[in-house]
């Protein structure tokens, strides 16, 4: 066991001086509170806007909470089609089906990816007339849910 150092007294437990304000939550580093990020709403080109934060009023980061269970409720139902079709295309069949596989698994990540997509846009937080907005998060979900939906249906037909 090592000695501490003449001068030094060690902390509870053996641990050196140096140590025991971090570990002891006295170093301000790990007591203050991390500050807030905001939340850039989509902006026309050209223009500006004040940082908002999700949930505030006219952020429109947030829809309503009707709306958020609506669109749960719809990803969960139309789910049940997909895991039906991979349960048949894997399980139920002697062969399993490489397109009742495939359109099922593409079906089952497309889904959430598309009401994740699909929830900025029912909130009003993207602009009409701001085209590049659907290459940026969260919008570009809507855009890889809606091909991934359409690539199961396609290897499905």
């Amino acid at each position: 066991m090592a000695q501490p150092v003449v001068g030094q007294s060690a902390g509870p437990a053996g641990i050196p001086p140096s140590l025991s304000p971090m570990l002891s939550h006295e170093d301000p580093r790990y007591t203050e509170p991390m500050p807030a990020r905001g939340y850039r709403a989509a902006q026309p080109a050209g223009t500006t806007g004040a940082v908002r934060r999700a949930g505030e009023a006219g952020g429109g980061a947030s829809p309503n909470p009707a709306i958020r269970v609506a669109v749960v409720l719809v990803t969960l139902l139309a789910a049940v089609p997909s895991v039906l079709l991979l349960y048949q295309a894997l399980f139920q069949t002697d062969v399993i089906s490489a397109p009742g596989v495939i359109g099922g698994t593409l079906m089952l990540i497309g889904l959430p990816m598309f009401a994740a997509g699909v929830l900025p846009v029912m909130g009003g937080a993207v602009p009409a007339d701001d085209t590049r907005a659907l290459l940026r998060p969260p919008l570009v979900y809507l855009m890889a849910g809606a091909v991934l939906l359409l690539a199961a249906g396609a290897a499905a037909g």
